[in-house]
C-alpha cells in the first residue's frame, strides 16, 4: 500500500513540474537561455583576466627581483673593488710599515721576559668573569670554556693581554681607548706612538678592527681594540679554524709583496656579542708587506 502511494506522489509532482514549464512562454525561456550564456561567458572572460593579470603580476615581480640582484650585485663588486684599493693603499703606507716592524720587534722581545707572578691570576679572572659569560650566552651546548685553552699560549701574548686586556680600565668594546700601559717596554713606546693613528684610520674607513699579524710565525703583534684574539698565534692557538687565522694562511701561500687576500665570512668568537653580527656582514683581508 505504501509502495503504492509513493508511486502516485511522485506521478503527480511530475505532472506539477512539467505543468509549471509549459506554463513558461517562449520569451521566458529566451530570456533564460541568454542569461545562463551570460553567466558562462562572463565566467571565462573573468577566469582569463585574473590568468592574464597572474602571468603579469609574476614578470614584474620577476623583472623586479632580477633588478635588485642586479644593484646588489654591483654593490658587492664596489665594496670588495674598494677594499682591495683601501689595504693596497695600506700596505704601501710607510706608517703601517714602520708600525709592522715596530710591534713585531717588540712582541719579540716580550717573548724573552717572564710574566710576572700577579699575570695569570688577573687574566684567568678576566677571562672567567668578563669574556666567557658574554660568549656562553650566545653558544650552544659548548660548556667548555676554559681559560688554559683560550688564554695566548706565548709568554709574550699573556703579557700583553695583561696590560693592554686585563688590566685596561675601560670597558669591553672600548679597549683601544688606552694609548699608554706604562710598563716602560719598548713596545708599549710603539704602541704611544701608532695607537692613535690606527684609530682614527679605521673610524675613517669604517672598519671593525684593524690587525698586523706576522705570517711567519701566526702571531698577532697588534689589534686596535684588543680582544681576546690579541696577541694570540693563529696558526696553532684558538682561533687557528677562524676566518682570520684562514687569510693568514692565503698570505703564507702567497707571499708575494703586495698581492691581497680575501675569505669567506665566519662566525668569530673573540667580538663582544653586540658586534657579531656586524662582523658576520665583512670579510676578512690581508696585503702581504
Amino acid at each position: 500500500m505504501n509502495n503504492v502511494k509513493k508511486y502516485l506522489t511522485k506521478i503527480r509532482n511530475t505532472r506539477i513540474h512539467k505543468t509549471a514549464l509549459n506554463k513558461l512562454t517562449l520569451k521566458s525561456k529566451l530570456q533564460g537561455m541568454l542569461l545562463l550564456t551570460s553567466l558562462g561567458s562572463l565566467l571565462v572572460i573573468g577566469t582569463t583576466s585574473w590568468l592574464q593579470a597572474k602571468t603579469t603580476l609574476e614578470e614584474k615581480i620577476a623583472d623586479q627581483l632580477i633588478g635588485v640582484r642586479t644593484a646588489k650585485a654591483d654593490q658587492f663588486e664596489f665594496f670588495f673593488k674598494n677594499l682591495y684599493n683601501q689595504v693596497g693603499t695600506l700596505a704601501e703606507d710607510g706608517r703601517v710599515v714602520e708600525a709592522m716592524v715596530g710591534f713585531n720587534r717588540g712582541f719579540r722581545q716580550l717573548e724573552r721576559k717572564f710574566p710576572e707572578a700577579e699575570i695569570e691570576p688577573v687574566l684567568e679572572a678576566y677571562y672567567t668573569k668578563e669574556f666567557f659569560p658574554r660568549l656562553r650566552k650566545n653558544l650552544l651546548g659548548d660548556n667548555e670554556l676554559k681559560y688554559i685553552t683560550y688564554r695566548p699560549s706565548g709568554q709574550a701574548g699573556r703579557y700583553l693581554q695583561y696590560n693592554y686586556l686585563a688590566k685596561n680600565p675601560n670597558k669591553v668594546g672600548e679597549k683601544d681607548k688606552l694609548l699608554d700601559a706604562g710598563d716602560g717596554t719598548y713596545y708599549n713606546q710603539i704602541h704611544k706612538t701608532h695607537q692613535a693613528y690606527f684609530r682614527k684610520l679605521i673610524d675613517n674607513f669604517g672598519y671593525y678592527d684593524l690587525f698586523l699579524i706576522n705570517h711567519r710565525t701566526g702571531d698577532m703583534v697588534y689589534s686596535v681594540y684588543k680582544e681576546t684574539d690579541y696577541a694570540t698565534n693563529l696558526l696553532t692557538g684558538r682561533y687557528s679554524g677562524s676566518g682570520l687565522a684562514d687569510v693568514v694562511r692565503e698570505v703564507i701561500a702567497n707571499p708575494q709583496a703586495g698581492s691581497i687576500q680575501v675569505v669567506d665570512f665566519k662566525p668569530y668568537r673573540p667580538l663582544p656579542m653586540k658586534h657579531l653580527l656586524l662582523l658576520l656582514r665583512l670579510q676578512f683581508s690581508a696585503v702581504s708587506i
